[in-house]
């Protein structure tokens, strides 16, 4: 691209309406929409919109499909095979295109994508002190996430390519809210009917190692544990597990944020703090320490870029309002189930034990991996303890189960671990000087997802936000660079 050319066209001959997702929360840059002149003229026109062509179906269709579609899916049972299925028409589009840019630091992911074909055949390997492989569940696990990294990969490069009048960001932003409040009103309801559940559509079909979203074929509103002594319920809808539920409507309600309030009329503005005080009971109940401190981080980050930029009275609003709804929450019920669990660790020494053995086994294959996760012989406090009649959970746990770090641990190696985490850090160093409402919103659910990785498996949804954020951000790039921001 003829960037210096692109700058001056946009400088002289921009005009238009100003851009409240490209430009500065403090407006030191402003991004308007070009003029006809300026598209016209532009040596690349795909950084500005096209001429509207008539479609059955508007642009980026799958992506809506997958992603506000989520609950559909969720109900009938199929959400492993949701982004394989809906990925394949973007590709095709993808291959249609003359030319496919790459973003920044792709070629990190691409080594991401190589070694894990590479780490499956590794597959049959035994690892010492762990339990022997065997059936072919491990085969369709090492499939189905291939599959869903490889699609991920290609809704990423779609979003990036594609102009902004083929697929306004807005209106991605929006398919994506739409889940967010949608998981935040089942998360809520699952409170109120914690033992609701039915059996998915597929369930009678498909056999259970591809089936998603249920237990047994069981789509359930919550999970309902003994956490704290008593079972109480955790809500996990639309999503199959309570700590899926909590990683991914932490990064869904930041787009949530910027869709009801950057973006959103008065009405939605006001309507934007009602869902976030409701939320706030599910987010209670679901019990989730890392999405509580995720919550905290998202919080002081968005504070420190709103203070350095200036915007002290966007953030002594933020303080009074996180205020107000802090003393609500100390004289309501929800405080002492929070102390409870802050009490309550009894997960730390089975995730503690587990993490050693991943690490244990990425000494023996630092390079590929195994492919795949591995059982435990016993458990953590004993080798002779295995599952039972009386104890199917006890022993044999899954080396690899306690979050995305260990699984790229065991599976892939120091190597997978490297480039993986490297894709992300990459894309949070080449948008950290985007100061928009989408720049911030974009690099902190890249960095909250980095940190999830210590305690949730990112596959899929959560990772689906995670690109899908990146195309966002790189989006925003290519027009603030049109804009004449380097």
């Amino acid at each position: 691209m003829a960037i210096a050319e692109l700058r001056g066209n946009a400088k002289t001959e921009g005009g238009g309406l100003r851009d409240p997702l490209a430009s500065d929360i403090d407006d030191r840059l402003v991004v308007r929409s070009p003029s006809p002149e300026v598209i016209e003229n532009s040596p690349d026109r795909r950084t500005w919109p096209t001429p509207r062509r008539r479609r059955r179906l508007p642009a980026g269709w799958p992506i809506a499909a997958a992603v506000a579609g989520w609950p559909l899916w969720w109900a009938l049972g199929v959400t492993n095979l949701v982004f394989p299925l809906f990925a394949a028409p973007l590709a095709w589009q993808l291959v249609k295109r003359r030319n496919i840019r790459l973003p920044s630091g792709f070629w990190l992911w691409a080594l991401f994508l190589v070694l894990v074909v590479v780490s499956g055949f590794a597959i049959d390997v035994e690892v010492a002190g762990t339990a022997t492989s065997t059936g072919v569940g491990r085969y369709f696990a090492l499939t189905s996430r291939l599959l869903n990294y490889v699609a991920v990969t290609v809704m990423l490069l779609y979003v990036g390519n594609a102009s902004e009048e083929e697929l306004p960001r807005r209106r991605l932003i929006s398919w994506i809210a739409f889940l967010g409040v949608f998981a935040v009103g089942l998360g809520t309801l699952a409170v109120f009917l914690p033992t609701f559940g039915f059996p998915t559509a597929m369930s009678a079909i498909l056999p259970e190692s591809l089936l998603g979203g249920g237990d047994g074929g069981q789509a359930r509103l919550a999970q309902v544990q003994p956490v704290l002594g008593e079972t109480s319920p955790r809500p996990s809808a639309p999503f199959a597990y309570t700590n899926a539920w909590g990683n991914n409507v932490s990064l869904l309600l930041v787009w949530v944020v910027v869709a009801w309030s950057a973006l959103g009329s008065r009405r939605r503005q006001v309507a934007l703090w009602v869902l976030l005080a409701v939320a706030m009971v599910p987010i209670v109940y679901s019990l989730n320490r890392g999405m509580w401190i995720g919550l905290g981080i998202s919080f002081v980050v968005v504070a420190v870029r709103l203070a350095l930029r200036g915007r002290v009275m966007v953030l002594a609003g933020m303080l009074m309002l996180i205020t107000v709804a802090s003393l609500a929450f100390v004289v309501s019920p929800l405080q002492t189930m929070v102390q409870a669990r802050l009490d309550e660790g009894h997960s730390n020494e089975v995730r503690g034990s587990l993490a050693g053995e991943a690490v244990a086994a990425a000494r023996q294959s630092p390079v590929i991996g195994f492919g795949s996760t591995r059982q435990t012989l016993g458990s953590d406090s004993s080798i002779a303890v295995g599952p039972s009649d009386d104890c199917p959970r006890c022993g044999g746990r899954d080396i690899g189960s306690t979050g995305q770090l260990t699984l790229l641990l065991i599976a892939h190696g120091f190597v997978g671990v490297g480039l993986y985490c490297g894709f992300l850090i990459r894309s949070v160093w080449a948008y950290a000087n985007d100061h928009s409402v989408l720049g911030i919103a974009g690099t902190l659910v890249v960095g909250l997802d980095l940190f999830y990785a210590l305690f949730y498996s990112a596959l899929t949804m959560p990772l689906a936000i995670t690109f899908l954020s990146i195309g966002l951000l790189w989006r925003n790039q290519q027009l603030r660079i049109a804009a004449g921001h380097a």
